[in-house]
């Protein structure tokens, strides 16, 4: 038995796709639907990571990057809902500039931060005192006396794809 309409038929107890094959106008209705589907996916897949890449930070507990870590490429407008409130003692900013604030829900003394490693979060008064942060838009104007003191600047030494790492023999003179 054939159902008009359908992509797939029916017979004698078991499906079979004899009508996607038998009415070619709907596979091409439904190979269309299909591809579109996809596009939009995948339009919907790049657009995530895109976002993700273009501003993304990194909260650790201790001094030095050492400790628990907090990862987010969002506003977060109380730390106490991820176990971190007044934790955070260094941070690590991989894109955009990021206001940080003392108090929940962006209240309180504020710092933004641009794009690098800090350390120690003592130096601008915020050691273990974050509570919620959120960036900072692009053509934002910011007073100088706002930003935190420059991030250190450090090279990234990890090993990128198709990388040719050497091994050097070391000899004391």
């Amino acid at each position: 038995m054939r159902i008009r309409g359908n992509a797939i038929g029916h017979q004698r107890g078991r499906l079979t796709d004899d009508s996607y094959n038998a009415y070619p106008l709907h596979r091409t209705r439904i190979d269309a639907h299909v591809a579109h589907l996809l596009r939009q996916s995948a339009a919907v897949a790049g657009l995530a990571v895109a976002t993700q890449a273009m501003a993304q930070v990194t909260f650790y507990e201790h001094e030095g990057f050492q400790g628990r870590s907090f990862t987010t490429p969002k506003q977060i407008g109380n730390f106490q809902r991820f176990a971190f409130n007044d934790r955070a003692s260094s941070v690590v900013v991989q894109s955009e500039r990021w206001e940080v604030y003392q108090d929940a829900r962006f209240r309180g003394r504020c710092v933004v931060l641009r794009r690098g490693q800090y350390p120690s979060l003592a130096a601008m008064g915020l050691n273990d005192r974050v509570s919620s942060m959120r960036t900072v838009s692009r053509n934002a104007r910011v007073d100088d006396d706002r930003y935190a003191p420059p991030p250190v600047v450090a090279h990234d030494y990890r090993r990128r794809n198709k990388e040719r790492l050497f091994q050097a023999p070391l000899s004391a003179p």
